[in-house]
């Protein structure tokens, strides 16, 4: 099962806002856990019009490496976009879980919900390949974050770089 949900793990389009809040939430200061194995991203899922939470962990930098090489094929003078089949692919490798009740699976003719959690009793082994086959556009999304936009230049009026090395507030005459 996936821990409990990290401090400054909120995501919902993005992270946190320039200030380092979650919108809607306490203010978070967490360092970047370099390692860290359990990731979540929340996405809102337009076809069910809930909020769909999504397990993963952060790709090596030989794997992003391998991502970014991969996403554009040169043939003769021609390049190929391979972007959505190397995010599928990318982001079935780190996908790590789901939320339990995010996704449902048809049983004769009911909808069950299934889980990525091997100690639930609503566990399917073939999880992974479900969510790929009918949910491979929230897969694509999570690659897209987290190969794509993990971070961004910071502006220059951020309250950070008022401060100098020590913590202090530099003046700003």
């Amino acid at each position: 099962m996936p821990p409990a949900a990290l401090p400054g793990a909120c995501l919902l389009k993005r992270q946190t806002n320039r200030m380092g809040r979650c919108p809607d939430k306490q203010e978070v200061t967490v360092a970047r856990r370099l390692g860290a194995q359990e990731n979540f991203l929340t996405l809102h899922d337009n076809l069910s019009d809930t909020k769909i939470r999504l397990y993963y962990r952060m790709p090596t930098t030989s794997e992003r490496q391998s991502y970014t090489s991969r996403r554009f094929v040169r043939k003769g003078k021609k390049m190929i976009d391979k972007t959505e089949e190397v995010r599928l692919a990318d982001g079935k490798k780190i996908l790590t879980g789901i939320r339990e009740g995010d996704f449902e699976k048809q049983q004769g003719d009911t909808w069950v919900t299934f889980s990525s959690d091997e100690k639930s009793k609503l566990y399917d082994p073939d999880w992974k390949n479900r969510v790929e086959k009918d949910g491979a556009d929230l897969i694509m999304l999570m690659a897209a974050q987290v190969f794509e936009g993990s971070a961004h230049v910071a502006d220059s009026d951020d309250e950070d770089d008022a401060q100098d090395e020590s913590g202090e507030e530099e003046s700003q005459e």
